[in-house]
């Protein structure tokens, strides 16, 4: 299973960084549609157990991909509605895990809730995605490094001091101690970031508690997809990545944090629409 992790990052990371550094914003939006629509799309119908009914499972691809398309062919006020609607449902989402319990019967139930996040979750976290890159490609990678800061230092911090579970209905591998660590390490790299980004001085502690909202969002994302993957019975989203899982498994975080950060660079004046 290492080996296959290894590879598998070994050939995806430098098409990642060259699509972040070398595509231009349009392009770079039709090359994130793959996995985040496309691909991501397919693997949410599987966790809403859609695999053999192909005809809703189609209809909803559908749905995914003509409100991409309005997300990112429309002006003025859809801008605000994908903006207003990405941000609302991640309280929701809060209050979900915050409630969640392993004995839920929420997908049983009102399988509608996970329809419905699909399209917010998928289209504003790629019209987010876009965005951002829009801004500046270096902010990707400054943000997907955040998430990998914080996911690392929280399994080492959790491995050496971890006593307390932070959600253990849903993961009970992540600690307390685990997610301070990693927002340690997220402290650390914002600060290098508002030296590099040549953020205003006056706007420093703001970009340095936007990047730890941020990351704690991110665990948010990644606990949201365990849960979904809990309900509907799968250990991984899918296994398109040897290794690693679905591309779900892999972008849990950054579904969450995108919406979060680039909302925050814009309203602080950092980054404007």
């Amino acid at each position: 299973m290492l080996k296959q992790r290894v590879i598998t990052a070994v050939i995806l990371l430098p098409l990642v960084v060259a699509a972040i550094l070398f595509l231009d914003k349009g392009q770079f939006s039709m090359f994130a549609f793959i996995p985040l629509i496309a691909i991501g799309g397919w693997e949410w119908t599987r966790l809403l157990l859609l695999e053999d009914v192909p005809k809703k499972r189609n209809l909803y691809m559908l749905g995914l991909a003509v409100m991409a398309g309005f997300a990112y062919f429309l002006n003025g006020w859809f801008y605000q509605l994908i903006i207003v609607l990405a941000l609302v449902w991640w309280v929701i989402a809060f209050v979900l895990l915050i409630t969640y319990k392993r004995e839920s019967t929420l997908f049983m139930h009102r399988p509608w809730i996970f329809a419905t996040a699909g399209f917010v979750v998928l289209v504003s976290a790629w019209w987010f995605l876009g965005k951002l890159h829009g801004f500046n490609p270096q902010w990707v990678l400054y943000l997907i490094l955040l998430t990998v800061i914080a996911d690392t230092g929280a399994y080492f911090s959790g491995k050496k001091f971890g006593k307390h579970k932070l959600a253990p209905e849903l993961s009970p591998g992540k600690t307390v101690e685990g997610a301070l660590g990693g927002l340690v390490g997220v402290f650390v790299w914002s600060i290098l970031a508002a030296w590099y980004f040549q953020v205003p001085t006056n706007l420093w502690v703001y970009f340095i508690l936007l990047s730890q909202i941020t990351a704690i969002v991110s665990i948010a994302g990644d606990l949201f997809i365990s849960m979904m993957k809990r309900e509907s019975g799968f250990k991984d989203s899918g296994n398109i990545l040897p290794g690693h899982g679905g591309i779900l498994d892999r972008v849990d975080s950054q579904l969450a944090a995108l919406p979060v950060f680039t909302s925050g660079l814009v309203w602080a004046g950092l980054q404007g629409l």
